[in-house]
């Protein structure tokens, strides 16, 4: 017995009909592809005359292979003034030598390694509450005050109170006396810093775009290029003038540190004057 298939069954396509499906697919892809020329050619266009259009300066390999042709000297180099440079390499000499400063005054406040400031930017370096020495020491006498000649140990229980609070007075006062230069090492050096590795940056990319520029063959390319190099070169003349508004501030860092450092020893002496007062009376 025979069985029947369900369902429909496929009809054979005639050559007519793969003529016209031929046809169809080719008109279809002449379309697409008139089309995307269409649009490349547009996308050119925008290029050759829009400046926001023009690539990112180089990145990556781009970059390194640009450092590798300044040191060998394909790519000719934008070099910074005399005064400029001697000008760096001030406030980095300054930046050491008022950070060694910092470090001794702090070791004449604290003379206890154990309270060194760990983190530069809070330069906390005062005894905890009742953590004084000269606080510490009042319970050890008044225990063995009995072993010890009495008017000795007498003077000590009586003035070690009033030492302990001036000393931690100071040590209040002298970290706000140093707080122009915390500021300096802490926030602006780092500024300066950073705002001279972004230059740098600006003038590699500058100097790629000129090198490019000059390499260009074509009159389209040519004024890309050249659009180029006027969006880099104004970035680094932008970077550039914020370098130098940092450095302009320098001289007048420098009078606000002498001032500190001359307020961090009034304190001083006047911490020393208060505890001879106490003393005495």
């Amino acid at each position: 017995m025979s069985h029947r298939q369900s369902g429909s069954v496929p009809r054979e396509s005639s050559p007519a009909n793969n003529d016209n499906d031929q046809k169809k697919s080719q008109r279809t892809e002449q379309k697409s592809a008139s089309l995307q020329s269409s649009s490349r050619q547009e996308h050119e266009k925008n290029l050759q005359h829009s400046p926001s259009a023009a690539p990112p300066p180089p990145r990556g390999v781009k970059r390194f292979f640009l450092k590798l042709s300044e040191k060998i000297g394909n790519v000719e180099q934008t070099h910074y003034s005399q005064q400029f440079i001697e000008t760096c390499q001030d406030i980095d000499n300054y930046r050491l030598a008022i950070e060694d400063l910092t470090t001794n005054l702090l070791a004449i406040a604290q003379r206890n390694t154990k309270y060194d400031p760990k983190q530069m930017e809070r330069m906390e370096f005062e005894y905890p509450e009742n953590g004084n020495p000269m606080e510490l020491i009042v319970p050890p006498l008044n225990k063995f005050s009995d072993l010890l000649k009495l008017g000795e140990v007498t003077k000590c229980i009586e003035y070690a109170p009033k030492l302990g609070p001036l000393q931690r007075d100071f040590h209040r006062r002298a970290r706000r006396a140093l707080k122009g230069i915390r500021y300096f090492l802490c926030i602006e050096y780092e500024e300066l810093s950073e705002a001279k590795k972004i230059l740098n940056t600006r003038r590699q990319d500058m100097d790629y775009a000129k090198h490019e520029m000059k390499n260009a063959k074509s009159p389209e390319v040519i004024e890309m290029k050249h659009q180029m190099y006027e969006a880099a070169q104004k970035l680094f003349e932008t970077q550039l003038q914020i370098v130098l508004g940092h450095m302009e501030k320098f001289p007048k860092q420098k009078e606000i540190h002498l001032k500190d450092v001359q307020a961090f020893f009034a304190m001083y002496r006047i911490m020393h004057e208060q505890a001879a007062h106490a003393i005495k009376g």
